[in-house]
């Protein structure tokens, strides 16, 4: 899901802000949470926004559809090359991941069941393990399990059975992938 606060003076200028990142939601099938302050003193700058939307973003130029896609677009480009963000499609919808918030991802047939660290939520994602896996870092993340990846970084203990994480969840650790699991961790922890 993508953040978007929407403030200007002007109500015209607000309404057709709001009108066209909605349009943008219903056509691309990307989750937008909005939300419109009359002024920049109403914003929430504690709300974490990914995106701050005014009247002032497009200067002298018109206020166009075609410029709100396009500022939405940069958005989710520049999150995808920085690899520091994760877009999963799932059941309903697509949603953001910051991916150092992964805590573990465990297959479910075709399909994939990632665990988010501050969302404490399970979002089933419509694609395979292994194409989740070839996403993410293989510094911080190891494949444990052939049903199972765990982001090394919430590893709090382990042992040759399971690898008990931050929230107190366990994660199965195969005897062949053991070897690798510790030392994936060992490195990690070496390079902190």
């Amino acid at each position: 899901m993508i953040k978007i606060a929407i403030y200007d003076k002007c109500k015209w200028i607000r309404d057709l802000l709001h009108m066209v990142v909605l349009k943008y939601s219903f056509r691309t099938d990307v989750d937008i949470d909005i939300k419109v302050y009359n002024t920049e003193n109403d914003l929430e700058y504690n709300s974490n926004y990914n995106l701050i939307l005014n009247g002032k973003c497009f200067k002298n130029s018109e206020i166009s559809e075609e410029k709100i896609f396009e500022i939405i677009n940069n958005y989710l480009k520049k999150i995808r090359n920085e690899k520091s963000f994760l877009i999963l499609k799932s059941v309903h919808d697509n949603k953001v991941v910051e991916i150092k918030n992964i805590l573990f991802v465990e297959a479910m047939g075709k399909h994939s069941l990632v665990h988010v660290l501050n969302d404490k939520c399970r979002i089933e994602v419509l694609e395979l393990i292994s194409s989740i896996e070839e996403k993410l870092d293989s510094n911080f993340f190891c494949r444990c399990h052939r049903s199972c990846i765990v982001n090394l970084s919430h590893v709090v203990s382990y042992n040759k059975i399971h690898a008990k994480l931050v929230t107190g969840d366990k994660v199965e650790i195969s005897r062949r992938k053991y070897r690798d699991f510790e030392n994936q961790l060992n490195m990690l922890l070496r390079n902190r």
